[in-house]
Parts: C-alpha cells; sequence; structure tokens
C-alpha cells in the first residue's frame, strides 16, 4: 500500500505503474532495509569551478548518502536518467560506510575504477531526473527535473532530508547544512515588464528570506551591495528626452567609407527604464538578479507594430575602449589599416573572449513578455560587423542558466533554440532591410533549406536600438531541429573563397573523395549511367537543383565561391544538402548571366574561383542532371517565381515594416529617408520583372535550345510558335486534366464549339522539344466527342505537350509529379 501511495504521488508515475508489471511482487515487497536509508543527496548539473576529476575537468556530479547504521554494498546498483533503462550504469564493487558519502561524476567517460567512478551519462542543465535502482531493479531514491544554474546544486536541505534546495555553496562528499543561510531567496517586482501608458512606482518583493536588502541598477550594470539600496520602490517615468547615452557613441571609425560611417541619431531616441535587482544578506548575494525594463508612452500602451527586445547588459560590454564588442575601440587603435571597407574593431575579434553576458526580455506585439532570460552575445557576420548598426548573435548555454531559448520565434511550432541572430540586414542595411529574408519567403515551397525571419525592435540598457531582423543561426542545432538529423555527426562545410577554410562540423573526406575526385576520375565519360547513380547516391539532386535555380533567378553575385553552405548526416546512404542564405544582392543585376557566372572556370579569387564553379559545370555535362535542371528552372519559373506571388509578397514585406522604419532611419540615418527606402522595394519589383525575360534567353542561349515554346509563358515579349493562323481562341479551346498530375492519366479536352478541330496527334516533347512520346488515334480511347484519354505516362517533371489538330499545332506544358 504504501508503494502504491508513493506511486501515484510521484511525478513519474507511468514508469513506476510499468515497473510493477514487470518486477516479480516478491520484489516489491522484499525492501532492503540498506536500500530504503540511502539518498541522492546532492547533484550539480553544470559545475564551472566547484570541483574538478582526476583529468582536471570540471564535469557534472552526483552524491549518495547513506543515512543507515550499516555499510551497503553497491555491488550491481544502476543509476540513470531514463527510466525505461534501469541499468544504464551498473555500481562496480563499492561500499558506502553509514553515515558516508559517495561522489560520481556524471561525466559520459563510463569508468568503473580510479581516483572517482565516472557514469556513462551526463546531466542537463536546465532539468533531468535521476533515478537509483538496487541490485534487484528495485528503486531505491529519485531526483525530479529541476533547472539548476550554473555552479550552484541542488540538494536535500539536510543529509536524507525528503525537502530539497539549491545551494549557492555545494558540498559535494561533505554534509549538507541545515541552516537556511545557504537557501535562494528570489525577488519579483509587483509590476510585469511592459508598455504603459502613465508614470507609476515598481516595487521589489522577496518571495521569503529575513533581514533581506535589495540592490538595484538602472543603468546596466550588475547591482552590488555598494550600488542603490531599495528603501520603497522606484519611480518609473517617461524617460524619452533623457539625454541619448549610448546612442552617440561612434560604432565604426572616421577611416571608413563616408557612405557606411556611424552618424549620431537625428534626434532624441525613445527610451525606456532598465531595472537590474538582487537580493543580499549581510552584504553577501543570496539570490539572482532580475531583470524588468518598462517603457512610458503616453498615446499608447503598445507603441510598436513589431514584437520588441529588450537587451540588458553592462555598458563596459559593448562600448569600453579595451574591451567593448560593438565599437572600433583598442583592436583600431593599434592597427588603424583600411582595407576594404570593413576596416579593423573590436567587433572583428571571435571567440569565447569576446562574449559579453545579457539579460534578454521580449514582448510580443500584445506587449506580453514572452521571452525572459539571461544570454551570451557575440557580433555576427564577416565584413559587415564594420557596418553602424551591428548583428549580434545570442547564445542559450548552461552557464546562464538555460541552454535553449524557449519561444517560437518565427510561428513554425520550433521552440527550442540553442542560437539567434539579431540581424543588421548585412549589405542591404541601407536599402530595403529585407532583401534577404523576402528571397527566403519567396522560395518557402523549394525543396531548399533556409532561413526563417521575424523583424523586431531592439532597445539595448533602454535607448532604442532600431529595428533588427531575427534569423535562426545556420549550424548543427539548425540542421538538428530543422532536419532532425544528429547535429553531432554531420559533415557541415562553409564554403567563403576556399573549399575548406571553413569545416565547421566533422570534415571534408568525404565530399572531396566521393564528389570531388570521383568527377575528376570520370570527367571524360560523365554520362555514364553508373556515374549518376553514384552521384544521386551522394548529392541529394532535387535539393541541390532548386538550390542554384533560385540563386540564379535572384542574380546573386558574391557565390557560388562565397556563402555556401552544405552538409550531410555521417550515417549510410546520407547525401549532401544545401542552405539558401545571405542573398542580399538579390535582383539587383536583372541582367546578370547567371549561366556563365557558374560555370566560368579559372575564375578569380572572388567571387568566383575555379574550385566553386567545378561541380555544377560538370554536372550539367550529364545529360539527366541538365534535363532536369532545365525542366525544373521553366516550373519554377512558371510557379515559385510568379510575379504575382512575388508582389503579394513583397506588399507584405513592405507593410510589416512600413509603420516603424522611419524611427529606425532617424536613429540610424540608413537608408537616407522612407523614399529611398521605397525606391528599392520598387526596383526589387520591376528587376523581377526584367529578369524573367532574361532568364528565358539566358538559358535558350546557353543550352542552344531550337523549341523557341520553351518558358515562353514566363516572358511577356515571348510569342508562341504555331503553324498557322493567329487566332488564338483556338488554343483556349483545348484543355489538358488534371494538371498538375500525379497519376499519369492524362486526358485531353476539345470544347464542341470547334468540332472542326480533330486532333490528328499528340507529343510529348522534353524542354529541348525533343520528342519522348508519340500518340495517335490508334493508341488513345475516347471517352466522348470532346475527351480523350491518352495511355498511361510514366514520366516525372515539366514537359511540353504538342496537339496537332492537322491545321494547326497547339503547345501546351504539362507538369507530371
Amino acid at each position: 500500500m504504501l508503494i502504491l501511495r508513493y506511486v501515484y504521488m510521484n511525478k513519474y508515475s507511468m514508469y513506476f505503474f510499468r515497473l510493477l508489471i514487470l518486477l516479480p511482487v516478491l520484489f516489491l515487497l522484499n525492501v532492503s532495509v540498506n536500500a530504503q536509508s540511502l539518498f541522492i543527496n546532492e547533484i550539480m548539473s553544470s559545475n564551472g569551478k566547484t570541483i574538478a576529476d582526476e583529468d582536471g575537468h570540471f564535469e557534472d556530479w552526483i552524491e549518495l548518502y547513506n543515512d543507515g547504521n550499516v555499510d551497503i554494498q553497491m555491488t550491481h546498483f544502476s543509476i540513470t536518467d531514463d527510466m525505461n533503462r534501469p541499468r544504464k550504469w551498473v555500481f562496480p564493487s563499492v561500499v558506502i560506510p553509514s553515515k558516508g558519502f559517495l561522489l560520481i561524476f556524471a561525466s559520459g567517460k563510463n569508468r568503473l575504477s580510479g581516483p572517482y567512478l565516472h557514469t556513462n551519462f551526463s546531466i542537463k542543465a536546465d532539468g533531468e531526473p535521476l533515478f537509483l535502482f538496487n541490485s534487484s531493479l528495485q528503486l531505491v531514491d529519485s531526483i525530479t527535473e529541476f533547472p539548476i544554474p550554473r555552479d550552484q546544486s541542488l540538494g536535500r536541505i539536510s543529509d536524507g532530508h525528503p525537502l530539497k534546495q539549491l545551494f549557492l555553496q555545494p558540498t559535494p562528499g561533505y554534509s549538507n547544512t541545515e541552516s537556511t543561510d545557504g537557501e535562494i531567496v528570489h525577488i519579483t517586482a509587483n509590476i510585469s515588464s511592459g508598455f504603459y501608458p502613465n508614470p507609476f512606482y515598481v516595487s521589489l518583493i522577496p518571495r521569503k528570506g529575513e533581514d533581506i536588502q535589495i540592490y538595484y541598477t538602472i543603468d546596466g550594470t550588475l547591482p552590488t551591495s555598494d550600488k542603490s539600496l531599495l528603501l520603497d520602490s522606484i519611480y518609473i517615468y517617461d524617460r524619452s528626452t533623457d539625454p541619448d547615452i549610448l546612442s552617440v557613441i561612434p560604432t565604426n571609425p572616421d577611416s571608413i567609407l563616408p557612405y557606411l560611417r556611424w552618424q549620431p541619431p537625428s534626434g532624441p531616441v525613445y527610451k525606456g527604464t532598465t531595472l537590474l535587482a538582487r537580493p543580499f544578506k549581510d552584504g553577501e548575494p543570496v539570490g539572482p538578479v532580475v531583470h524588468y525594463t518598462y517603457f512610458i508612452s503616453p498615446d499608447t500602451c503598445k507603441k510598436y507594430t513589431l514584437p520588441v527586445i529588450s537587451l540588458i547588459t553592462d555598458p563596459g560590454a559593448f562600448f569600453d575602449h579595451d574591451t567593448g564588442i560593438y565599437i572600433p575601440g583598442m583592436v583600431h587603435e593599434k592597427n588603424p589599416h583600411f582595407h576594404w571597407w570593413s576596416g579593423t574593431g573590436n567587433y572583428h575579434q571571435r571567440g569565447d573572449n569576446w562574449e559579453r553576458h545579457a539579460y534578454i526580455t521580449m514582448m510580443d506585439t500584445g506587449g506580453n513578455v514572452v521571452l525572459n532570460q539571461r544570454a551570451g552575445v557575440r557580433i555576427h557576420g564577416f565584413a559587415t560587423r564594420s557596418l553602424p548598426v551591428k548583428s549580434l548573435r545570442l547564445y542559450a548555454r548552461n552557464e546562464y542558466g538555460h541552454h535553449r531559448f524557449p519561444y517560437s520565434f518565427f510561428g513554425n511550432g520550433f521552440d527550442q533554440y540553442r542560437r539567434i541572430i539579431l540581424r543588421n540586414s548585412g549589405n542591404d542595411f541601407d536599402q530595403m532591410y529585407f532583401r534577404d529574408a523576402i528571397t527566403q519567403e519567396i522560395i518557402k515551397d523549394m525543396n531548399i533549406y533556409r532561413q526563417e525571419y521575424q523583424p523586431v525592435i531592439l532597445f539595448i540598457n533602454g535607448e532604442y536600438w532600431g529595428i533588427h531582423n531575427i534569423r535562426d543561426r545556420i549550424d548543427k542545432h539548425f540542421v538538428h531541429y530543422l532536419t532532425g538529423d544528429d547535429g553531432d555527426n554531420i559533415d557541415l562545410i562553409n564554403y567563403n573563397n576556399s573549399p575548406t577554410d571553413v569545416v565547421e562540423e566533422g570534415s571534408y573526406e568525404f565530399y572531396q573523395t566521393q564528389i570531388e575526385s570521383f568527377i575528376q576520375l570520370h570527367a571524360s565519360d560523365l554520362n555514364h549511367p553508373q556515374v549518376y547513380q553514384h552521384l544521386a547516391s551522394v548529392i541529394d539532386f532535387d535539393n541541390y537543383i532548386d538550390y542554384y535555380i533560385s540563386k540564379m533567378y535572384f542574380a546573386i553575385y558574391d557565390w557560388p565561391g562565397n556563402n555556401v553552405r552544405f552538409w550531410r548526416e555521417k550515417t549510410p546512404n546520407s547525401k549532401f544538402r544545401w542552405i539558401s542564405f545571405d542573398n542580399d544582392d538579390a535582383l539587383l543585376r536583372h541582367s546578370l548571366n547567371s549561366m556563365l557566372h557558374v560555370t566560368r572556370e579559372n575564375g578569380p579569387h572572388w567571387p568566383n574561383p575555379d574550385f566553386s564553379t567545378h561541380l555544377f559545370r560538370h554536372l550539367i555535362q550529364i545529360t539527366r542532371f541538365k534535363d532536369s535542371f532545365i525542366s525544373k528552372f521553366e516550373y519554377h519559373m512558371l510557379n515559385t517565381f510568379r510575379q504575382e506571388k512575388i508582389d503579394s509578397i513583397l506588399h507584405v514585406f513592405k507593410t510589416r515594416l512600413e509603420p516603424e522604419i522611419e524611427e529606425h532611419i532617424n536613429r540610424w540615418n540608413y537608408p537616407k529617408n522612407k523614399g529611398h527606402w521605397e525606391s528599392y522595394i520598387h526596383e526589387f519589383r520591376e528587376n523581377s520583372r526584367r529578369r524573367r525575360c532574361f532568364i528565358r534567353q539566358m538559358l535558350i542561349d546557353f543550352f542552344q535550345m531550337t523549341d523557341l515554346n520553351y518558358m515562353v509563358d514566363v516572358c511577356d515579349t515571348a510569342t508562341r510558335i504555331m503553324d498557322v493562323s493567329p487566332d488564338q481562341q483556338w488554343e483556349k479551346n483545348i484543355q489538358i486534366f488534371p494538371m498538375p498530375n500525379h497519376t499519369g492519366e492524362v486526358n485531353v479536352s476539345l470544347h464542341s464549339a470547334n468540332s472542326h478541330l480533330l486532333i490528328r496527334k499528340i507529343q510529348i516533347c522534353d524542354m529541348l522539344g525533343r520528342q519522348i512520346l508519340s500518340f495517335d488515334e490508334s493508341s488513345w480511347s475516347k471517352h466522348s466527342q470532346q475527351v480523350i484519354t491518352l495511355p498511361k505516362i510514366h514520366l516525372k517533371g515539366v514537359f511540353m505537350m504538342k496537339i496537332d489538330t492537322g491545321s494547326v499545332i497547339i503547345s501546351k506544358k504539362i507538369l507530371l509529379m
């Protein structure tokens, strides 16, 4: 009865119920007295400095305590983080003495001897259960999942006590104190972060604890016992007219090109109040820092039409001469060398030493707080780091208290991000401010992996910092959540004018041997069936072709020698797949001949050195690949890049930013003005129209097509080739259905009003005009005077159907899926 009651009360009752069914009744009744005195006494899941193992590594650890009067032999006991695997890690022959402790490192090193024992698993900092079993598979003790901050532990308030708490001062291998001095004190504000119409007073209240003092700051610096002591409450008012502080700090040097140079805001920037507070006792912190951001906007409680992110950080983290990551600073002073337009500066520094911590609060368009946590911040990008407004990369890590951003930033249902980018729109920062983002939306139905987009308003320490584009960062975590592939078992390659300068994960070996060297070996017999078969087994051709078509349509110039990422999971039958990103120059060059651009041999270092065009220019020599490329290009021009669709998406993107763009321009003076912004949007639309006809002619010329009906519906200046009369009604009176076709059963309908049109012959041709199939009256069936059905067609792709009536040949596209 006692066991059943415990099972009912425990969070993991379904696992215990399963265990009750599986284990013999004898085991349930014969509970060892020794086992009942054994406890999981204290655990740490993010060890940065507390205790090192024999290798000098700071690993997770578990402390067991024997509260009994006799020693406990641990042979065949086991501990696990998975209730379905009770024998995940089994103890060796080791004894825990009466009233004694056993410290085990949960490192994943799986060691059963030596100075310390090591399990074959580690503990997740954001919460993971632990289960301790005896040699008879009876559950001895368990710990439910609970998030544990960096260098704190979760333990029983005294050894073996049923209640648990967090400890600021962990005691691995020693007694937990019964004193409450180590107990975490939490404080909370009586008013949550947000936008409010009128000034107010905010109070901070400790949830428990006596003799607690609360210290606070409003400038981004961490609260210490020598900062402002909260005596009663803090007055929150409209700070819009307060002097600008951070906004008037230059963020690139005067030596940079004038059209990229930082300019001060056109007027005072809008401001909120940021609040950091922490509880202290006897001058020592006894709880975590809490953070709040308040905005007073007399006109409305919801000032912005976009979500808002408030980033609070020590001003020195961004703007200190020696350590600030957002300014030219010390690095530029030591080496003011000017090269191209990126120059030098602190903002070009990378790695852990240039990551700064910050407190992040995000509010949705309804003013609701949807994200509130500490995070790491770095500058993101390549040369665009030197622009006045920087891209920021946000990191969720255990050491900051959360190793995920638990929010669906893009409304796609995924809500567990490790890294997020607040992007400055790259080279498009002074133009449309969403050029790359709109290309990703346009191609979302193609077989391409792409970045999502959500514009937000950013504040840094309460000062308006303008529009930033939330984007998901392309790395192993991106691959994992987007595809389900194991992000720790992939080859992820990044081309930046060199094939192997950035192997982000795994190695370059498989790509080099199975693709590059293979093509080099078979350069003279590329059309051998086994060549295509092998390449199709290691390259996702559907993805690759769609990827190339999209880049070519958008006329991306600094590609494919630059900004190329692709990956494969290192498992049998896995193929390389390509990711679209950094289309910041999309449709700036509507007449770029992309076919020549991506097939050029012996190109310059930038943009397209020889290695970067090697794969495509060889694949395009394979007839099967070429035919698929040509067919899919026509399909996407007729569907994915349909002008009405692009105009509609462009309207949505423009409408989304329009209410906010002028305040952004006043902050940064980029783009020059709203009219300038609108002119780039207009140019994008017009270049998309011009690009259509150019694409068609480019492909006809490159492949020397003889069928000028190819892509005829794409270009409004193209003329369909017909044998006789210009009466366009003839074509309208013949219909093909179903369309698109998934079955291969093709019907052709002839309207009765045109009974003089008698179909004599039907041909199926590829996009080069070459006949593949031919049908006449003897091979099709007639369902009525108006409808005929062709024999089942076993083809896939876009084809041309030529219908010969004897007096006219009518060409129509047919899509077979």
